[in-house]
């Protein structure tokens, strides 16, 4: 399972910061000043999903799933943050109602169980309708609210955790581009779901400092093709006419995708009838049922074709376009089987062209990491570990087959924290099997496999 390919040059502010600060050696922290900070880690709970295990719907009402007693446990009590990283509340396959409901339910039972009362949030992909909407609020709304005028929106919000600092605010979580040591991207509306448990939002990335291990912690969607196509495309396409400096930004990669992921997320997933159909449609091909896309895919070849009827004499052209049309829509079946099969197992870690995202997203976070140096003085360094969610293929902290890739002669770990839904395997429902990152002082970083 391993990959180590050599990372090509960091461009400009990056190897300005590969000379500043010393890449980190990967030990372990031996300790913590002051007070224990315990912190855990989860993501894609997919609160509204049918499938989460987390959560479920009996009749009418949701109430905590099969899964939760085991999350529980594994959790225990008086956590300082439990960080939640991305595809907690599924827009894109539930109605805002059943996503809300769902959620509410579990978050009045961590209040409940006295798990935690603080959340660091970090949107994925199929809630990055929150992020949209916090953005929306802070910039636009209370701005305009408060006789202000309305600001651009921020797109990236790094958020930092310093384990090795001495003082107990200090080991905090800082939000540095929105204000104070504690400042919150947040107190907005999710603070309601469950009075008394308060939600901090970063995006895309959360930072570690513990010990000498740098940990970029993120959901994973910018992995994957469809979530970085425009950037990529645009970056090939329009070239300097987009005015990107010396290595695309994060702030930039985030913003220049947001039309297809806002489409992707609740453009599609609150359209009514249609989201109805893409949901029962998305279910089938998880199955491996591909029969109804089969059948959509040779109405629209049929529909294309009567579009473009040519007269007899013109038959050739006739001749092309029906290929065309018909290789069209046996790529798009091919390349909706790959995908699938990339999503559950760790051929998507190993995939050259993720891979070579990652070494793209990595220069991204590292102009984020040079900026934290230079304007906060925020000595970050490279990332030896990421930990990230979204593919549903659990990754645990001391596993010897997890993923490493060479980036300019720093080893990345990769680590993922699975899922909490159920897949069908030769028709049986099965739980994919989720990874709980745990931290503090007694035992280190490790992590947890429920399965």
């Amino acid at each position: 399972m391993h990959h180590d390919p050599t990372g090509e040059a960091p461009a400009g502010g990056v190897r300005r910061l590969l000379r500043r600060v010393h890449p980190s050696t990967g030990t372990m922290f031996h300790s913590i000043h002051g007070a224990i900070m315990k912190i855990a880690i989860i993501s894609d709970t997919h609160f509204g999903d049918p499938v989460s295990t987390l959560t479920e719907k009996i009749e009418e009402d949701y109430q905590v799933g099969p899964k939760y007693p085991q999350l529980r446990d594994a959790l225990g009590e008086g956590l300082d943050y439990l960080v939640m990283l991305g595809d907690i509340f599924d827009f894109s396959i539930a109605s805002y109602e059943d996503a809300y409901a769902a959620g509410q339910v579990f978050f009045k039972q961590l209040l409940k169980d006295k798990i935690t009362k603080k959340i660091i949030y970090v949107p994925g992909n199929h809630d990055a309708d929150f992020w949209h909407t916090v953005e929306h609020q802070v910039n636009i709304l209370m701005r305009i609210e408060n006789g202000q005028p309305p600001r651009p929106f921020r797109w990236s919000v790094p958020g930092v955790i310093d384990f090795n600092a001495r003082t107990n605010a200090g080991r905090e979580l800082h939000l540095p581009e929105v204000g104070r040591t504690g400042g919150k991207y947040g107190g907005l509306f999710l603070d309601k779901i469950a009075p008394g448990l308060t939600f901090t939002f970063a995006y895309p990335n959360l930072y570690f400092k513990i010990g000498e291990e740098i940990i970029l912690l993120t959901h994973g969607q910018y992995l994957e093709p469809y979530w970085s196509l425009l950037s990529e495309w645009l970056l090939k396409i329009a070239g300097k006419d987009l005015k990107i400096g010396d290595s695309l930004d994060l702030k930039e990669m985030v913003s220049l995708n947001f039309p297809a992921n806002q489409l992707a997320c609740s453009g599609i997933g609150q359209a009514g009838k249609l989201t109805d159909l893409i949901r029962d449609l998305q279910r089938e091909i998880k199955d491996n049922d591909y029969s109804r896309l089969q059948r959509y895919l040779d109405r629209l070849v049929y529909e294309l074709d009567s579009k473009t009827d040519y007269p007899w004499y013109k038959f050739c052209y006739e001749w092309v376009t029906d290929a065309l049309f018909s290789e069209i829509a046996s790529s798009l079946m091919d390349a909706v089987k790959d995908t699938k099969a990339t999503r559950f197992d760790d051929k998507f870690v190993n995939d050259p062209e993720v891979q070579d995202r990652f070494n793209t997203y990595i220069k991204s976070s590292l102009v984020e990491i040079s900026h934290l140096a230079d304007a906060h003085d925020i000595l970050l360094g490279i990332p030896t570990r990421m930990i990230f969610g979204h593919t549903h293929e659990p990754i645990g902290w001391n596993d010897p087959e997890s993923p490493r890739t060479n980036f300019g002669g720093n080893v990345i770990r990769w680590h993922n924290t699975g899922g909490w839904l159920t897949k069908k395997d030769n028709g049986e429902e099965k739980f994919v099997g989720a990874e709980i990152f745990l931290c503090d002082e007694k035992n280190g970083m490790r992590s947890v496999r429920v399965e």
